[in-house]
């Protein structure tokens, strides 16, 4: 019996210590592991925005941070877009999702930055948190909504500016919450005390983070009841014109899901 009971606690040992380092097998062809949990990455042509998901386009470094990567690449045969998308492994359900940020998302022109949470399986909701141009400079540059297929599409939203009128310094870094309440959704998105100007962070006293913007929906057509949704993260182009840079790139620091205790 001592022989057993060493053999399971051994075993559970293995399972917890394999989850956390990523030694047992990813579950997908495609697949990296970041903040603890293997994720799908996106290997496919897109028709509907003409993009080219392409595994090269996401991995992560030996610090264990993400990157993300938009090539526009032009030759004589024309222009091809290559974007970058993964999705989560594990269904998640009422939580606090939490996304940290290295990267100027308040100039993304012609491609977007979306970390959202989308209902695979039966396709009715999908929440959205968006940094985009779209193509326009004076486009504020960011964006949350929710969407529901009932089965006609719905959508309700608001447009904001990332990072407000902050100068902020080099690491450029944000971080976006989604709250999902069985009651409610909640946006919210900051930037830590510490990318300010030091004359800045000089007058904020017991403050880790500025919040840049929040908004919150109570209309019950856009909470999923009772069905888990799966976090992606994207970078991709959404306009396909010739202006701005030819790559972007940026990097995720930490994914986090909080799941509330009465789940």
């Amino acid at each position: 019996m001592k022989i057993l009971r060493f053999s399971i606690r051994f075993f559970f040992i293995f399972l917890i210590t394999s989850a956390l380092y990523g030694i047992i097998e990813s579950p997908f062809k495609d697949s990296l592991f970041f903040s603890g949990e293997w994720w799908h990455i996106f290997s496919n042509y897109d028709s509907l925005s003409n993009n080219f998901f392409d595994k090269r386009m996401a991995y992560v470094d030996s610090s264990g941070y993400l990157h993300l990567l938009a090539i526009r690449e032009r030759s004589t045969q024309g222009t091809r877009f290559y974007s970058a998308g993964i999705k989560s492994s594990r269904k998640k359900s009422f939580g606090i999702y939490r996304i940290e940020v290295i990267g100027r998302i308040n100039n993304l022109l012609n491609t977007c930055f979306a970390p959202f949470l989308y209902d695979w399986d039966m396709g009715i909701y999908e929440i959205d948190i968006e940094f985009s141009k779209w193509g326009n400079p004076l486009h504020l540059g960011g964006n949350y909504s929710v969407h529901s297929w009932r089965p006609k599409h719905i959508r309700k939203g608001i447009t904001f500016k990332p990072f407000n009128d902050y100068k902020i310094q080099d690491p450029v870094v944000s971080i976006h919450y989604i709250y999902l309440y069985p009651d409610s959704i909640k946006f919210k998105s900051s930037i830590p005390v510490y990318v300010l100007p030091e004359s800045l962070q000089k007058t904020i006293k017991d403050q880790q983070e500025i919040i840049i913007s929040k908004w919150k929906i109570t209309d019950k057509n856009f909470i999923p009841q009772h069905r888990g949704l799966y976090p992606e993260v994207y970078l991709w182009w959404p306009v396909k014109k010739n202006t701005g840079p030819d790559t972007v790139e940026i990097i995720v620091k930490k994914f986090e899901y909080i799941p509330f205790k009465d789940n």
